[in-house]
């Protein structure tokens, strides 16, 4: 991995305006990050990011919490 690219995707990568609810999954190595949303075209997305730790679970969180709704 580079240097640069950070260690997880963001919300607004998959999701434009994510809905009012999320679901966290917790496994053995990591979590996973449920979402949906409308995309840019107006489209209904799921979105699925794995998280290796609690801080980038917490990071989608907090994007998750702040994010413009529709």
């Amino acid at each position: 991995m580079t240097a640069n690219k950070p260690s997880i995707s963001r919300i607004s990568d998959k999701v434009a305006k994510p809905g009012d609810s999320f679901t966290v999954s917790i496994f053995d190595n990591g979590f996973l990050f449920e979402i949906s949303g409308h995309d840019e075209k107006g489209d209904w997305k799921n979105a699925r990011l794995i998280c290796s730790n609690l801080d980038d679970l917490v990071t989608l969180i907090m994007e998750a919490v702040e994010a413009e709704r529709d």
